[in-house]
């Protein structure tokens, strides 16, 4: 069998890069569109969420097999913000998080009034989708502490980790995949 020639890798399609998306987030059934594109402007670094299928062994007549078992999410995934001198994206995050839960109360809303649906959009070199996803259910859950230093000049970056119960992808076509009864999922 001959190897693999230039041919053959001259007819792959140009690779993908990492530093073409969008981040669109809609926190919360309160939001509004200024800080809906100011979250999405000062997004910086942001996660594609994973999936996991979990296996089962079974063992049958002194043989191993391995079959699915669930899906599982990460449930998590963590964005940097690069913060402006209007002191956004904190304001808005923070404002965010004490519609999940108060400060001084302890209390906060009910999921639908503060987790959003957030969506990302990995683009090509000419600006068309290439890759997306959906991520349902998305909140802030720490807003991490931000270092302060004098010793230099850098950027002041906000990272936040957000919970979400679980994601969907979205092809080339612009079409979301189904989920294994057929329909669609929606938020």
């Amino acid at each position: 069998m001959a190897g693999i020639g230039l041919q053959a890798v001259e007819s792959l399609p140009d690779a993908l890069g990492t530093w073409r998306y969008e981040l669109d987030i809609a926190p919360g059934a309160n939001s509004d569109t200024d800080t809906v594109m100011a979250l999405k402007l000062r997004c910086q670094q942001c996660d594609f969420a994973g999936v996991t299928v979990e296996t089962m062994l079974v063992a049958l007549h002194g043989h191993e097999m391995n079959f699915r078992g669930r899906q599982t999410f990460s449930k998590t995934m963590s964005i940097s913000f690069v913060a402006t001198r209007d002191g956004e994206p904190l304001n808005s995050l923070y404002a965010w998080k004490e519609r999940v839960v108060g400060t001084r109360s302890g209390n906060g809303a009910y999921k639908a009034e503060y987790a959003a649906l957030g969506v990302t959009s990995i683009l090509d070199v000419s600006g068309k989708l290439a890759l997306g996803q959906r991520i349902f259910y998305m909140f802030p859950t720490e807003i991490s502490n931000i270092q302060l230093d004098s010793s230099g000049s850098s950027l002041m970056l906000v990272q936040t980790t957000f919970s979400f119960d679980f994601m969907q992808m979205r092809g080339s076509n612009g079409d979301w995949q189904l989920d294994t009864h057929g329909e669609a999922v929606t938020m």
